[in-house]
């Protein structure tokens, strides 16, 4: 199946198809050479962790853990996007800090541009929300998504990904409350 066959198929289709696209099939068709191969290596890991992915839309797919989506692999005309959900980041803050993860976070995140994404959802958006990721502060993040969504990952930010996943995991399963869906970040 080609990219463009499989970017035709609708929500609708999918909903109704017997057997849904395996994202390493979609991946397979849509990537080459090493962006492939840093796609399906990560999809490996989120299998092997027990964080296998889920459909969710043709190009879109979710992994959770502890019944709460940790993070969203989404794919289109060529570009990779990895939007983590780290509820707990403030958990393993120090680990963080001194792993020296937070870059692959500070350097990719989701600003507000006027986009109308967030306005129907939130009319005060504007100019966007303030942020804290590992003590630093940010200014004007998008509110109608996850702060952070890293496009193309170059294998080092991938590494660092999945060790921030390993250490949400680990922080879920230690945690007795209840993780909230939408990540904030804030370290306040």
């Amino acid at each position: 199946m080609s990219e463009k066959k499989i970017m035709s198929i609708s929500n609708k289709d999918l909903k109704e198809m017997k057997s849904k696209p395996k994202i390493e099939d979609v991946i397979s068709e849509c990537f080459g050479g090493e962006m492939k191969e840093i796609a399906l290596d990560f999809v490996d890991y989120l299998r092997t962790n027990k964080m296998s992915p889920t459909v969710i839309s043709i190009t879109s797919w979710k992994s959770s853990c502890k019944g709460k989506v940790i993070c969203y692999v989404n794919f289109d005309k060529g570009k990779l996007l990895i939007i983590p959900h780290l509820n707990h980041l403030n958990t393993y803050r120090e680990t963080a800090e001194k792993e020296e993860l937070g870059s692959v976070l500070q350097n990719n995140l989701f600003r507000c541009e006027d986009c109308n994404y967030c306005m129907k959802k939130y009319p005060d958006c504007e100019p966007g929300r303030t942020i804290t990721i590992l003590g630093k502060q940010f200014n004007n993040i998008c509110n109608g998504r996850a702060p952070v969504g890293i496009y193309n990952p170059c294998e080092e930010d991938v590494v660092h990904i999945k060790r921030l996943l390993d250490l949400e995991k680990n922080a879920r399963k230690e945690s007795k409350s209840q993780s909230i869906y939408f990540a904030n970040y804030n370290d306040s």
